[in-house]
């Protein structure tokens, strides 16, 4: 049996809007086991980067409610103050691939250093340290040397989401969360970075919340899929069971 890594338990998270309180996620119960891809996936709206946000404790200032149980390692995510999940949690346990790399990656700074930019800050190492490891997570997301110091307008769109995968790996978290990796890349380069991610959980033994609507593209990469729909999950089970 394998071991449950991250579990959540009746998590909620509301938000306070000029309609009233909206259940982003209402009441949710989902485990991830060490070395599972979860796929979540669901309609626009329904709740999934809420869900991943709720994980991370990266809250807007309109939350209404924010309670349950995120219990990874033995602590509670929702109850830990936000100096102690940046300390132990944010991206030294749990990593999160935002939607869109171009608006993650800062236009004026060399992308090596923003790989590296964890390191230095979270990890409280030394800048030739960092770019070392920096440049080691690079090449594993099939990234070339030189790559590192350009800007992000020189590269490509599956290069710019190889960086950001890569910025996601740096402190080798037990969980990375996927959040519509491949939404704004063509056909072919989704198909690449597919490839990659299935490789990365393979060699690393990582486990992944893969958030998407697209329930064909989650069956290719995801042990389990749990479907999610107005704040709820409705639905899991393997890709076999939820297709049919």
């Amino acid at each position: 049996m394998l071991m449950i890594l991250l579990e959540l338990n009746q998590l909620k998270l509301y938000y306070t809007t000029i309609r009233g309180v909206v259940r982003a996620v209402d009441n949710v119960d989902l485990n991830v086991e060490a070395g599972e891809a979860v796929g979540l996936v669901g309609e626009s709206g329904c709740g999934k980067t809420s869900m991943a946000n709720a994980i991370i404790k990266m809250l807007p200032n309109n939350v209404a409610l924010y309670e349950g149980r995120i219990i990874l390692d033995g602590l509670n995510i929702v109850d830990l103050p936000e100096d102690e999940v940046r300390r132990k949690v944010r991206w030294r346990q749990i990593s999160i691939v935002f939607q869109g790399a171009m608006n993650v990656l800062n236009p004026v700074i060399k992308v090596g250093h923003q790989v590296a930019e964890p390191l230095i800050i979270h990890g409280e190492m030394d800048r030739d340290e960092a770019y070392k490891i920096a440049r080691e997570k690079m090449k594993l997301v099939g990234l070339h040397e030189e790559v590192f110091n350009r800007y992000p307008h020189e590269l490509s769109g599956g290069m710019k989401q190889r960086v950001v995968i890569a910025m996601a790996l740096v402190m080798n978290p037990k969980i990375v969360i996927l959040d519509e990796p491949t939404s704004a890349l063509d056909v072919s380069i989704q198909a690449q970075i597919m490839n990659l991610l299935k490789k990365l959980k393979r060699e690393l033994n990582i486990s992944m919340i893969f958030i998407t609507h697209d329930i064909a593209l989650a069956s290719d990469i995801s042990d389990k899929i749990a479907v999610m729909y107005a704040g709820q999950i409705v639905e899991i089970g393997s890709a076999e069971q939820v297709l049919i």
